[in-house]
């Protein structure tokens, strides 16, 4: 019960996360805000840990998979500063959170065509969004958590017409054409676009153009696949005289699977999610768009 409960308030929120108009929440919820943000500065598990719900599930993913997957991003961060934060709480029970940060990330920087990859420590910005719930105990904690929005190196590429939108709901087992568009400054960069989610068993390849790209893909959804995931699309850009990228970004939506029928009798899968990062650490083999030179 308390599952379905969160998948209505997920759909609920899905216009107010857009546009998360600023409310400062209750005192107590803003104060849990803040201790997580200090962990996050810390890079430490253990801070964060009080205030992760005991029903964690995102991604397939529960609350011990969560701070394991938390471990290994810190080990992959650096110079991690608090831009802002901002809080949109929509009831006494339930609340979006939404947090700027930089920081440095230790990622494959190699260009789409390069031979090898090539890891470094490079600058990000980055936008999460948290849901947090009022638990048994009234006590304010994060039960769901995603990338909202993220660059690394420079603030390169753009996107648009992205159609997978926060609330937008799939089936299990449906098979879905995702589109979107990303775009650079010149048309002698190469821009590629993926799709990446954890609730896919399958989804179709990364595709590139010169100076942009009209994205468009197949993402067949896992029957076994239920509740609150995430949905990335993400472009990177490409200077063909260097096997070095220009740029990489993402953008992240949440997203609702349902079941026609009964769901799923199991736990998350847990190992079948990710890091919150693990979509932008890695490079995305690409495919020709239609009159690609």
């Amino acid at each position: 019960m308390r599952r379905m409960a969160l998948l209505a308030v997920l759909v609920a929120l899905g216009l107010g996360l857009a546009g998360c108009g600023g409310g400062g929440g209750d005192s107590e919820l803003a104060a849990s805000v803040r201790q997580v943000n200090n962990g996050w500065r810390a890079r430490s598990v253990a801070q964060i840990d009080p205030y992760i719900s005991p029903s964690y599930e995102f991604d397939e993913v529960d609350r011990a998979g969560y701070l394991s997957y938390l471990a290994a991003d810190f080990a992959d961060m650096d110079t991690v500063v608090i831009r802002s934060y901002d809080i949109d709480q929509w009831d006494q029970n339930y609340a979006w959170v939404q947090v700027r940060m930089t920081a440095y990330l230790n990622v494959d920087v190699s260009s789409v065509d390069a031979p090898a990859m090539i890891f470094e420590w490079v600058p990000t910005d980055s936008t999460l969004a948290q849901l947090w719930v009022r638990d048994y105990d009234r006590r304010w904690r994060i039960i769901g958590e995603y990338v909202k929005r993220i660059w690394l190196l420079r603030n390169t590429p753009q996107a648009s017409e992205l159609s997978v939108l926060d609330g937008d709901r799939m089936r299990a087992g449906g098979s879905y054409t995702v589109y979107g568009r990303a775009s650079d400054s010149s048309t002698r960069y190469k821009v590629t676009m993926a799709a990446d989610t954890a609730a896919a068993s399958a989804v179709g390849p990364a595709m590139f153009g010169w100076g942009d790209v009209n994205f468009s893909t197949q993402v067949t959804i896992s029957p076994l696949a239920y509740g609150p995931y995430s949905f990335y699309y993400v472009a990177q850009t490409d200077d063909p005289s260097s096997y070095r990228m220009r740029g990489r970004a993402s953008w992240g939506s949440y997203l609702e699977v349902y079941s026609s029928g009964a769901p799923p009798a199991q736990k998350p899968q847990v190992g079948k999610g990710h890091g919150l990062f693990a979509h932008v650490r890695i490079r995305h083999a690409a495919t020709p768009k239609a009159g690609a030179k």
